[in-house]
């Protein structure tokens, strides 16, 4: 939250630096007499004007900030991997959710709702390091005096793009925060699975890769019960299904990592490789690579 805050603060010191050197600037004039004049009136005018915006950048700063603190790490405050999850589809959800509060602010302190729903990245034109230009080009503005429709690179980005990123991003952002509340009413099986195949992720395995995004994607379901001693069990006549001890359940990174290498063990079976060696191996590497890289893991924390 500290970050958040201080990013927050950070992006509206920027801008009212900005604000002011610029409704200062254009303040300056020439009077009749040729000499140069400043009018306060003016400088006034143009810094209201420029509050809305101002305050709706921090609003969408701190929008968007907050609710990346709950969707873009797991339930160990570890940031979650992006060889499992899609994080920029969360990013962009963040960023729109952002946007529309941003919006929303500036319109309740008078100024205009806008939305820009065409960019240059649309047509395929491309920087010169070949990223698509998200630059707007097309802007509906909503107002106290009526929608207003013209060519502009104001509002923020409501285009096919961005929306379609967004809610690529809002299926992860509900299954994530879902989780999360479901664990603090004592329901442990969706935050410890999230926290074991972000696990996952911080291995060098792309079997773990893939294997954490099948889960995830709920192509493999991973589930819970008393299996007494076993870690876990893989039934080959529900070759959609591994079943882990509820043992497992709960408790901080190196349990989640624990859970990791059982996930590991039982998705190799689930992967047809019915050699009990293989998925000791499997195991027993991705829980000896998470011990070994645990100060680099550990330092993807918030």
């Amino acid at each position: 939250m500290s970050s958040v805050i201080a990013k927050t603060a950070l992006t509206g010191l920027q801008s009212l630096t900005s604000m002011t050197v610029t409704s200062a600037i254009n303040s300056v004039h020439l009077d009749e007499k040729g000499k140069l004049g400043f009018s306060g009136n003016a400088f006034e005018s143009q810094f209201k004007g420029g509050l809305g915006g101002l305050v709706g950048g921090m609003t969408s700063t701190f929008t968007s900030g907050l609710m990346g603190q709950m969707n873009l790490f797991d339930g160990n405050s570890l940031g979650l991997s992006d060889k499992i999850f899609n994080t920029d589809g969360i990013k962009g959800f963040n960023s729109f959710v952002g946007g529309i509060a941003s919006q929303g602010v500036q319109y309740a302190m008078g100024g205009d709702f806008t939305l820009n729903v065409l960019n240059f990245g649309m047509f395929g034109i491309e920087d010169a390091n070949k990223n698509l230009v998200s630059q707007g080009l097309f802007e509906l503005r909503f107002g106290r005096d009526g929608f207003r429709a013209g060519i502009g690179m104001g509002g923020m980005d409501a285009s096919y793009g961005a929306i379609a990123n967004a809610m690529s991003g809002l299926q992860d952002t509900v299954k994530i925060g879902s989780a999360k509340v479901s664990s603090l009413f004592g329901k442990y099986e969706g935050i410890s699975t999230l926290n074991a195949v972000n696990m996952l992720g911080y291995t060098s395995d792309g079997f773990n890769h893939q294997l954490g995004k099948d889960i995830w994607s709920g192509n493999i379901q991973a589930k819970y019960g008393d299996i007494g001693e076993a870690y876990g069990q893989y039934n080959s006549n529900n070759p959609a299904e591994i079943l882990m001890n509820q043992a497992l359940l709960g408790g901080g990174m190196e349990a989640a990592a624990m859970l990791a290498s059982v996930i590991s063990h039982e998705g190799t079976h689930a992967r047809v490789i019915d050699y009990e060696y293989a998925a000791h191996q499997q195991g027993l590497s991705t829980y000896a690579e998470l011990l070994m890289n645990q100060q680099g893991w550990k330092g993807m924390r918030r």
